[in-house]
């Protein structure tokens, strides 16, 4: 894998926010980090076709083409997306990213 450069690491940031903002339309309570967590779970759902709680690269390809994110699935742009992603929250790098690696645990709150 190549390396991420900036505009990429700024332009996969963006992308983590759309994938978060774009399901996950929750009122606001008194805690915005318990928010955050609320909404990722959304997303990891949302992403997790078979439900098993653990999201592979084609679960995640397909949630970013079937959302439009603007670049073909075979571009490397679209590669160092998903490949960020999962060097971002695959902690135990089994190739998967687990729902606790996703979704913050209540005492990481």
């Amino acid at each position: 894998m190549k390396m991420l450069n900036q505009t990429t690491s700024i332009s996969l940031v963006t992308i983590c926010v759309i994938l978060v903002h774009l399901f996950c339309y929750i009122t606001c309570d008194e805690n915005p980090l318990k928010e955050e967590a609320i909404k990722l779970s959304n997303v990891h759902k949302d992403i997790d076709t078979d439900r098993n709680k653990k999201l592979t690269r084609q679960e995640v390809i397909i949630y970013l083409v079937a959302n439009k994110i603007g670049y073909k699935p075979d571009s490397d742009y679209f590669k160092d997306i998903v490949d960020g992603l999962f060097d971002e929250h695959d902690k135990n790098k089994d190739g998967l990213i687990a729902y606790d690696e996703f979704v913050p645990r209540h005492d990481e709150l």
